[in-house]
């Protein structure tokens, strides 16, 4: 194994504390509880597709806990944004409907 150099080391060290600060937590979350440790679909496309409605999952999770300190704010941000949450289902609903066709 070749060894590396101080500044190579360096920029590995950086390289690793920024993944595990952004990326590393949210595929832990993934699959410690939403169940993503194996995915029973063929090729890559509706893995993708699996993946983007794991990722909806989780943002959605995160914004409703996120919403629990702040019930007051909560019930006036859903008058607010209620096209924004129709929409949001919109997506999720032909998502589905997608992922069941290609199947």
């Amino acid at each position: 194994m070749k060894e590396l150099s101080p500044d190579q080391k360096k920029l590995g060290r950086r390289m690793k504390s920024i993944r595990q600060s952004t990326v590393e937590p949210v595929f832990g979350t993934l699959i410690e509880h939403l169940g993503m440790r194996k995915m029973n679909t063929i090729g890559i496309r509706q893995s993708n597709k699996n993946m983007l409605l794991a990722a909806v999952a989780y943002n959605l999770k995160k914004y409703l806990s996120f919403d629990k300190k702040n019930i007051n704010n909560a019930v006036k941000e859903v008058k607010n944004c209620g096209l924004r949450i129709i929409r949001l289902i919109r997506t999720f609903l032909s998502l589905l409907l997608d992922l069941k066709i290609s199947r």
